[in-house]
Formats: structure tokens, sequence, C-alpha cells
């Protein structure tokens, strides 16, 4: 606000009112800044009398001037002590703007539109110090009336902000329903009614159309209006429309109704009607496009493949459902109809489904999700739902589609079953062993407990297997699977690891006992026989135990500790069970050190051949060698044949070492004199490599030595594995000249049997037999039964481990043809066979030592 003029400043000359401003004035006045009614010549004509002035008008001379006629537009705004907004007085046409009596009124009391206009241009004229000019609506008697304002701002003795309004009606207003009418897009017509004979409807002629109606109705406004509805529109008359409008028309009130054009199926309109005295107001909308997408989505719709429904966004009822969804649930179209959606949702999944609905559609987008439905049968099936929001007969919907996706489903489920589970027997495998014991050992933590894992293996499965083939192999591990089920507790959990290989998770135990008793009934169970097609087969198990916390605490741990009790199970006889104990741990870790070493002595030469003398016992003359394996490592020593060859069996090193060895003893022996053999031992697993007859027919090639100087043994063990494939293999050997010795004979099971399936060359009776002469008289009959069967048979024999002159002497009396032993010589390295070969040249020596170093 400008402050008032000071002492110095011209007083301010008198301000005149132009007399002609008002709807009242009569005759001109004297030039003054109003005279002009133009309001930008009026903004700027004040503009000027206020750069003359070089200060504002006063509030006070403003009030106390006469205005004249011009006083019916004009308002004086202030604000008052609260920093409020109020017209202090008002015009008559200023308050046919504002709409009320306007004296001593605060602004903040109208209606929003005004109150906003008049605070603005008392803002800007006060901070600008010049007049503000806008422009303003208003709606009377049904016309959009535009008025002209300016304030101008005038300065207070008491310094409160004031300014002077000035409103001006513009000529030209607009009516506001016209305007509405021409602007809609519709077609809007006002009809009036025609009466017939005794005052009825019986037409309408057009009174008012807007440019929309004409274009339905195939004209112009010009040309339509004052015509009977009638005779306008072949599609009206042949549509029935005048029938209907003349029954909205008779009834009162207002209808609607849809029609699809007889002479263009394309284009579909809605009629709404209202009845207004002898007027009747109607909107005509072309709602084809509507229609045809209703129509397509319809195609799609009913004959999609897909089952498919809609249903009511709110209470979630059916309002239409195609017949793949009829098919799929087996309910009739008027049932489904009846239904909401909860209604083939299990009882137990409402809640959830309907939370998950009211989700998406808060989420406003697409949703789809797996879920269970019922079908009219009962029967449960799995579906993948996905639904979208439409607009369905301008009713707010859903449209969903269901998939059947049962049978993917269970075929997932069976992916997923086998995964977790062992075909054959449909145990948990692995994978699920170490999942549940994970949940176990978590379990076990939170509560404290203590839990229990049983790793078994069967005894002489293998032999079944081989004897008997696969498929019987398969039917005892179906039955040995059910006889563990039976053992365990109820939430125990018994699993096929592979092969022969089970374990057991026993969860909650109180101690130790409770394994032990489950070890015992396992064994006790599994050792009774099992019919498997007509034969009664026997296998025991070996059992390694672990506890956990006290073993391990880790899935890992404690497997690996269960295994190693199972391996001291099997070290101590098989078909019993064993608690893991930490030396056990130390004697693994022995083992797998020995393995380390055994795997790097053949590369680093360390392995070499020492010969035992096989003798004649009636004349004492060496009639051969049997070469026999040492291990000379730099760290163990000496490493005795017990210790490392079984190892090395089990590890399958035996092969590269028993092609080692022959290739030694057959270049070895092509240098003794041409009446020598040498005799090599061939492990079972030798037989299994399938190159047995090839590497022996490598090894004589290599050295040059006849093949009727190679005697190759063999223990009844080799024949027990895979009998008839054994059996071809040394039809093979034989073939190529080499004589074939049966060792250990006496030990094994069917011994006898296995005489009659080959004709061996020789006979090697075990040494525990030769060791118990004269001590034990069946052991002097099992001798002398096996010399009267190599007699008859026409089979040499040999005894192994002959000590002393009387077993020597005896074993002649009975027939043994050869012997070996500690009474003619220990093994010896191949240095030594010369001085051997020169002791017994002549035969036995004069004067034999029972033992000869």
């Amino acid at each position: 606000m400008t402050p008032p003029s000071s002492p110095q400043t011209p007083a301010s000359p008198t301000l005149d009112w132009p007399h002609n401003a008002g709807p009242a004035s009569a005759a001109p006045a004297k030039a003054g800044p109003w005279q002009s009614l133009k309001l930008d010549s009026l903004r700027q004509s004040w503009q000027a009398v206020l750069d003359s002035q070089k200060s504002l008008p006063q509030f006070e001379e403003v009030t106390l001037t006469r205005p004249g006629g011009a006083a019916e537009n004009v308002a004086l705004l202030e604000r008052d002590q609260g920093g409020e907004l109020r017209i202090v007085s008002a015009g008559k046409a200023f308050e046919a703007w504002v709409g009320c009596a306007a004296i001593d009124l605060k602004v903040a009391k109208l209606s929003i539109d005004r109150a906003r206009s008049l605070r603005e241009l008392h803002v800007q004229a006060a901070s600008e110090g010049r007049p503000a000019q806008t422009v303003a609506y208003g709606i009377v008697d049904g016309l959009v009336c535009v008025y002209d304002l300016v304030a101008v701002p005038l300065a207070n003795r008491c310094e409160r902000a004031s300014c002077l309004v000035y409103i001006e009606e513009r000529q030209r207003n607009f009516n506001l329903v016209e305007a509405v009418f021409q602007a809609a897009k519709e077609g809007l017509v006002a009809l009036a009614v025609i009466r017939g004979a005794g005052g009825v409807p019986c037409d309408f002629q057009i009174a008012a159309l807007n440019a929309g109606a004409a274009f339905v109705l195939q004209g112009t406004a010009e040309s339509l209006r004052g015509r009977r509805l009638s005779e306008v529109c072949a599609e009206i008359e042949a549509g029935g429309v005048l029938p209907h409008l003349i029954s909205i028309f008779n009834r009162g009130g207002a209808a609607q109704f849809e029609l699809e054009c007889p002479l263009d199926e394309q284009k579909h309109l809605r009629i709404s009607a209202a009845a207004m005295g002898d007027l009747l107001a109607v909107t005509l909308s072309d709602i084809s496009a509507i229609k045809n997408q209703e129509k397509s989505f319809r195609l799609l719709f009913e004959s999609n493949p897909v089952p498919m429904w809609v249903h009511r966004s709110g209470d979630l009822k059916f309002l239409a459902v195609n017949d793949a969804a009829i098919a799929q649930y087996g309910y009739t179209e008027e049932a489904f109809l009846s239904m909401n959606l909860l209604d083939i949702v299990p009882k137990h999944r409402r809640d959830a489904v309907r939370e998950a609905i009211r989700n998406n559609e808060k989420a406003e987008g697409d949703f789809a999700r797996s879920s269970q439905h019922v079908k009219a049968d009962g029967s449960l099936i799995d579906v993948l739902t996905s639904w979208r929001p439409i607009l369905f007969r301008e009713t707010p919907a859903q449209l969903a589609a269901a998939m059947d996706v049962t049978e993917k489903s269970r075929a997932e489920a069976k992916l997923a079953h086998m995964a977790r589970h062992d075909g054959l027997t449909a145990l948990p495998n692995r994978v699920l062993f170490h999942e549940r014991l994970n949940e176990a050992l978590a379990r076990m933590r939170r509560h404290e407990e203590k839990l229990a894992i049983l790793y078994l293996d069967l005894d002489s499965f293998k032999r079944v297997n081989d004897t008997l083939g696969h498929l019987a192999g398969d039917k005892l591990l179906v039955a040995i699977a059910a006889r563990l089920r039976s053992c365990v507790r109820e939430g125990d959990l018994v699993a096929r690891f592979g092969g022969d290989e089970f374990a057991v998770l026993q969860s909650a135990i109180t101690g130790p006992e409770e394994p032990d008793a489950l070890a015992w009934r396992i064994i006790t169970s599994l050792s009774e026989p099992n019919d498997i097609d007509g034969q009664q087969l026997v296998t025991g198990a070996s059992i390694g135990i672990a506890l956990a916390p006290a073993d391990g605490e880790s899935s890992e741990q404690l497997l690996k500790n269960a295994d190693i009790a199972l391996y001291r199970a099997k070290e101590d006889g098989r078909n019993r069970f064993s608690f893991f104990e930490p030396s056990m741990d130390l004697k693994i870790r022995a083992r797998h050190a020995l393995e380390r070493d055994l795997r790097g002595a053949l590369p680093a030469g360390e392995f070499e051949l020492f010969y035992q003398p096989l003798v004649i016992i009636e004349t004492g003359a060496i009639c051969g060698f049997e070469a026999l394996l040492r291990w000379r490592n730099p760290k163990r020593g000496l490493v005795p044949p017990s210790e490392f060859v079984p190892l090395a069996e089990e590890t399958g090193l035996i092969v590269p070492l028993g092609e080692w060895v022959l290739m030694q003893a057959c270049a070895q022996a092509a240098s003794w004199p041409q009446k020598l053999k040498v005799a090599v031992n061939l492990s079972p697993v030798q037989f299994k490599s399938g190159n047995l007859p090839q590497l022996v027919f490598a090894a004589l090639e290599a050295s040059g030595l006849p093949a009727n100087r190679l005697e190759l043994e063999i223990t009844e063990s080799v024949l027990l594995e895979e009998s008839n494939g054994v059996l071809a293999t040394l039809r093979h050997l034989r073939a190529l000249g080499v004589s074939i010795a049966m060792d250990d004979f006496g030990t094994g099971y069917s011994g006898m049997s296995y005489l009659r399936s080959f004709a061996f060359d020789k006979i090697k009776i075990d040494r525990s037999f030769v060791a118990e002469l004269g001590n034990n008289g069946e052991c002097l009959a099992i001798i002398q039964a096996i010399a009267r069967l190599g007699t008859n048979l026409k089979i040499s024999t040999l005894a192994e481990g002959v000590e002393t002159e009387a077993q020597c002497e005896l074993l002649r009396k009975e027939g043994f043809k050869e012997m070996q032993g500690y009474l003619v010589s220990r093994p010896v390295p191949a240095t030594e066979i010369h001085g051997l070969l020169k002791a017994y040249r002549n035969g036995w020596p004069a004067k034999e030592s029972p033992l000869t170093a």
C-alpha cells in the first residue's frame, strides 16, 4: 500500500464519477476517468489519474464523493483488523453478481469462484499499486453471463489495504441449456406430441434437435425440425421405435431401450426418453462400436475351448459362462448362473480366495494363481486361473479363465516324488533322507533331543545278483524294504541309498538303547529266508550306528561316522552292528593313508616278487615256484600281503598289479631251467576285467615263456562270481596251453561241484588242514579223501604249509604228489632261486632240516 501523501504533496484533485456508468444514467456528466465504459479505456484513464497524482486516491475521498449512477456497479473492499477481506459497500449490479446483499460482508462468505476473483484482484492491485483487471462468469436464469472487473487500489489513513472494484456485464450472454444441447456428442431431440382422434397420441413432431441427432436421423437440423418423427427415418419406422416412445409418453417418467437397426445390422442405437408435459426429451446414442465389441467378445467367449466365465466384482456372482466351463465343471448353464465363484471353491480355501480377489481388485490388473476347484460331482481338480477386470453389460466384472492342470500337477508331483524316492522300492532316496535329517537336526537343536542314524548294507547280496540275476536281486531288495518298514516306528524314516545300501533315521530317542534294539530287530528280520521265485534266499545285514549330537551335528558327519561303524561291523564278521567310536575314525584314516600309498607304489617301483619252491614229495626235486607279491615301502618297510592285497582287490588296484605280476613272473621264469613251472595267483577281480586271456597271451608272447610252463591258481571264490562267465574264461585260458590249479581247496562252499564243472590240472589243499595233521582225525580224513579224489580224477594234488618231515611223510603215504612250505624254503627273492636249485639238484638233501632258513 502506498503511504498517505506527505504535507509537501499537493492535495489530490476531486474525483468525478461518471453519471452515465450505471443503467439508470440519463445524461452525460463532465468528463472524468469513468466516462468511457470500455474496461481497457477505463483502466487506462484511471492509471493516468494515478500517474498525475503521484499517489493513490484516499479511501475516504472515494467513500465521500458522490458516485452518481456508477454506484450501482461499484464495491469498496478493505482488509479488517483480522486481515480478512471485507466488502464495505456495494451497488445493486455488484450484488446481483455475487448473488446476495454484500454490504459489510466478508469475501470468504461468497461462492468459491467469486471469492477467488475478488481476492486475486485485490492482491494484484494492492501489490502493484495500479488498476488490475479480470473476467468472471455467472449463471443467471439459465444464461451464462460474462463480467468484466477492474480493481483500483486506494490509500487508507488506517493503513488498511483497500480497493475500489467496478463490475460491468457484457452485452452478449449464452443460454446454458442451448450450449449443452449443441455441444453434446449424443443425439438430443425435443419431441412434441401429436394427438389423433379422441386425443390419443399417435406421432411426434421434432421441435428441436442437435447435430448429433440430425446425424443419427440422416438429415440436417434445418431439414428435420418441424417434421413428424414417422416421416424422417425408415430405421425408426422399421424398428418399431414410435410405439415405444408413445408408450413411454403415456406412462410418464423415463425409460430406455436399444434398437438394432433392421436395415443396417452393424448399427445399434440406445434410446432414452423422458416425458415432460406434452414434450418428450429423447437421447439417441450410437452404441454400434460397443455392440460390435460385445459381439466379438461373445464369439471369443462362447466358442473358446478354454473354460471361461464372467463374475460380478462385488458379490462374485456368475454373469456368463461358456460351454467349455460347463463341460469342465459338470454344472448346467442355469446352475452356474445361480451360483457365485466361491461355490466352486473348496470350503477351506474360500477365505483365502476371497482375500486374493480383493487384493487383485485393488491392484487393478491381471491376476493368475493356482488353485483347486470343486466339480458338480464333488471331485477336486487343480486349475490355473487368471482373470482381469472388464465392464460387462455396464457392470464392473471379472473375466476369468480356468485351465484344468490336474494331470500336469500329477505329473509334476510324480516327478518330484521320483526325484526324492527310490524307483524300485519306493523308499525315500539319499536326497530326501538328507532333507529330513537336516530337519530333524534342527528340531534336535531347538528341543535338545537326540537321534540315531543306522547305516546298513546287505551281506552276500552280490552273490544273489550274480547267481540268480538282477531280476531276482531286485525282488529281494523290495522284500528287504518291506521288512525294514515293519521294523521301525511311525515317524522314523527308512531310505535306500542305492545298490544294497539302506539308512534309517530314528528321531527323538532317549539313549543308545533304542537304536540298539532297532538294530537287533532289523538283523533278526533280515536273517529270515525270503521266498524269491520259489527259492529260499537268506541274506543278513551289517549295521553301523551314529548318534547325534554325540557323534556329530551335521548330516555329513553323522553319515560318515555311521559308515565307519558299518565298516567295523563288516570287519567283525558281518550280520552284526556296531556303534561309532572315535578310534574307528583313526583306523579309517589309517586305511585311507595305506590306500594312498598303495596307489603310488606301482609307479614308484616298490613291488617285487618272491618265490616259494614247489617240490615233488617222492623225489624231493623242485618242479617249479609260486610267485608271491611283496611291497617294500620306504616308510612302512615290508608290508604283509594280508594288509594290502584285500585293499587292492577292494579298490580295483589289483587289476594293474595282477598284470604287473604276470608280466614279471613270466619274464623271470623264462630264464629258469626248461623243466620248471611258475605259478601265478589270479584274483576274482581280474576275471571281471574281461581281458584276462588277452593279458596272459601278451605276457607269454613278451617273455617267450612256453604256455605249458605257466600255472594259474584260482580260489573257489572266483567261481562264486558269475560262474558261467568264469568257466568260459578258464576254458579260454586252457586253450592257450596253460595249466589251471584250484588253490585253498576245501575252505569254500562248493568245491566238489566245481571239480565237475571244470577239469582242473591241480588241487592245492589249504594249509589249515596240514597244520592239524596228527592232532585232528577229521583233518586226516579230509586229506585222505582229497588224495583219493585226485587219484580217481587224475588230478595232481599239492599240500601247502608243510613244515615238518612227519607231515611230509604222511602226505606221501596218502598219495599227495607235491608240497610247498617252510620244510623246503620260505619265499625268497628271485636272486636266491639259483642257490635253491643247486641245493635240491639231486632231490632231498642228505640231512634235511625240518625248517630250512
